[in-house]
């Protein structure tokens, strides 16, 4: 059954856990970010004012663009709730700027409005087309959230440009985007104005990918940006995750609007690789560092774990996006399993710093060499947050999706009047005289009370980790959705019965082979030497029951028993170690590395 998105402007979030999140990521993250873009010189860019005397420190960089692009539809995302004089003036600065050095024809981009226009679409791997994509994300949530359209109207102006050259002219030196984005951004370009030519532009791009004589795979890589089959015969999740990804969403979003079956069938086909073969257990997505991308089957180490914050965000827009497209809660138990887990994980608990990778197994001796570094084979991540990278796309589009959680936990069937709940989020919506009321404080517990009024009926998401829902009215399952009607007016408790239970990964998995992890509703585990005397030679005890207790960081803490193994001062000995009964303390996945540098492991060797 294909849905409609229900917007996070018409989204109330009401407290509990997302709240909490929000709370930060609009106090001490929006700020922090904006701060650190604004001493690096990106919000000056937008002037087109760097001299060399400036230092090569504050000169613009090829996607610095697509940074603030996303900071600024996270800023809109607030500003759908609240009226905020100061975050309009910063983006009223940023555009002006932009209005202002936006050439004649529609052009505009940081780096190359300042170094050379003349070039301007000549290298497919310079981000052009994917720093025009994001601003025209960004524009079309501050006209959502402001009703302003001097910003959507420079974009629409850029998308025509696009448009010209590439559809009607020809005369760019490639066809399609080495960095993928601009497809999604394009749909909802064309949804917001309702110009077909942007629809038309996106089906462009998509389908002549690999369907055309300029483009040439970049790096001599035909896996890298998907240059090596055609959408329509796609199979396979390959090359850079985060490129990958945005460029099915937007294959996804073309199948929606054309209703295209062979182009959806290609987006699911590769979407079932990517998740149930090369997916790690938090969401996470890339198992190396080289070229951030997907490798083959079943590779998924856990202390070199790429795991991009970016990759999992966008693996869950790609989720929503098929979410939308059919009725099947895979979709939004994928969409879980990366918020709560890899997405999270990439900004502090106190919401000033951030990963941009993720492992799922940090280990003293991996950072014990100090001064021959260089010598390493090995790529190690820092052990704490960072407040800024080089390469900063993951702190904004952390921003963005934290201010527009509301965006993915409704949606609604107009020819079936059936409103969905597809995140368990304390939430309410209501618009033309029909409301749904959702109260909880999961993840902490699996306990709902929904109110509905004014649809015919409600579905709800059954996560794959409930075998047994407790509902107070009758319903039926069909593809993992409770369809339960509504009558005059719905009050129902749902109970989804959370519990702390161990997960074995495929034995296909090598580094995981007789190792067990722990996980409590979508939330993974994992055990820091900050709260245990040693996490590397616990064996877990799959057999003993697993303690709950109150935890802190708004999900249960957990406990699990086994022993830990102690040998001699031998460095070799004939005698097996000494086993002694213990326990391990467990926290959430995404709260690791927040109390400095610790040794960290998500799986354990089974007792």
């Amino acid at each position: 059954m294909k849905t409609s998105a229900i917007s996070c402007k018409d989204v109330k979030i009401l407290d509990g856990f997302w709240k909490e999140r929000q709370k930060i990521n609009r106090n001490v993250t929006l700020g922090a970010v904006y701060n650190r873009f604004d001493d690096m010189g990106k919000i000056e860019a937008f002037w087109c004012t760097w001299r060399p005397a400036d230092g090569d420190g504050k000169k613009p960089y090829l996607f610095w663009d697509s940074d603030i692009a996303k900071w600024i539809e996270g800023a809109s995302y607030i500003l759908m709730h609240e009226k905020n004089e100061e975050i309009e003036k910063k983006i009223d600065y940023m555009v002006a700027g932009l209005e202002k050095n936006m050439t004649q024809d529609g052009y505009f981009n940081m780096y190359y409005n300042l170094f050379g226009l003349a070039e301007r679409f000549t290298d497919r791997n310079n981000h052009e087309l994917y720093c025009a994509g994001h601003h025209m994300e960004a524009a079309c949530a501050y006209f959502e959230a402001t009703g302003k359209d001097t910003y959507l109207n420079l974009m629409s102006r850029f998308a025509d440009l696009i448009y010209k050259i590439f559809v009607e002219e020809e005369s760019a030196y490639f066809v399609t985007p080495g960095h993928p984005e601009i497809e999604l951004a394009l749909i909802k370009l064309y949804r917001t104005t309702g110009n077909k030519k942007y629809l038309d532009l996106c089906s462009f791009f998509i389908e002549k990918r690999s369907n055309n004589d300029k483009d040439k795979p970049l790096f001599n890589d035909p896996l890298y940006a998907l240059d090596n089959v055609k959408i329509r015969e796609a199979k396979y999740a390959e090359g850079h995750c985060v490129r990958l990804n945005y460029l099915m969403s937007g294959v996804c979003d073309l199948a929606y609007e054309t209703q295209d079956k062979e182009l959806l069938d290609a987006c699911k086909r590769v979407f079932d690789n990517a998740t149930k073969k090369r997916m790690y257990i938090t969401g996470g997505q890339g198992s190396t560092y080289m070229g951030e991308r997907y490798t083959s089957d079943w590779h998924l180490p856990n202390k070199t774990a790429y795991a991009e914050t970016c990759a999992s965000i966008s693996l869950g827009m790609y989720a929503r996006r098929l979410e939308l497209c059919e009725t099947n809660s895979y979709y939004g138990d994928i969409m879980e399993r990366t918020l709560y887990n890899n997405t999270l994980s990439g900004v502090s608990l106190d919401g000033d710093s951030f990963f941009y990778e993720n492992p799922l197994e940090i280990r003293n001796e991996d950072y014990a060499v100090k001064f021959y570094d260089f010598i390493r084979a090995g790529h190690y991540i820092p052990r704490v947050r960072q407040k800024m990278f080089g390469c900063s796309c993951c702190p904004p589009n952390i921003v963005r999706t934290v201010a527009g959680i509301g965006n993915y936990i409704y949606s609604y069937s107009a020819e079936e009047d059936i409103i969905f709940v597809n995140q368990f989020i304390s939430s309410s919506y209501k618009k033309d005289g029909k409301s749904v009321c959702l109260s909880t404080e999961f993840p902490k517990n699996g306990k709902i009370s929904v109110k509905a009024e004014g649809f015919k009926k409600i579905a709800v998401r059954i996560p794959y980790y409930c075998k047994h829902p407790e509902i107070s009215a009758e319903y039926t399952v069909e593809n993992g959705y409770a369809f339960i009607e509504v009558g005059a007016k719905l009050d129902v408790e749902i109970d989804l019965c959370l519990k702390a239970r161990f997960v074995y990964a495929n034995t296909n998995i090598y580094d995981n082979i007789g190792r067990v992890a722990v996980m409590y509703g979508p939330c993974v585990y994992c055990a820091e030497t900050a709260d245990n005397e040693s996490v590397e030679n616990f064996f877990a005890d799959t057999n003993a029951k697993i303690e709950v207790t109150d935890g802190k960081y708004g999900v249960p803490g957990i406990v699990i028993s086994g022993e830990r193994q102690i040998s001699s001062d031998d460095i070799y000995s004939e005698e097996p170690p000494k086993k002694i009964a213990g326990n391990l303390k467990m926290i959430p996945y995404f709260a690791f590395a927040n109390r400095g540098e610790q040794e960290m492991l998500t799986y354990f060797p089974i007792k």
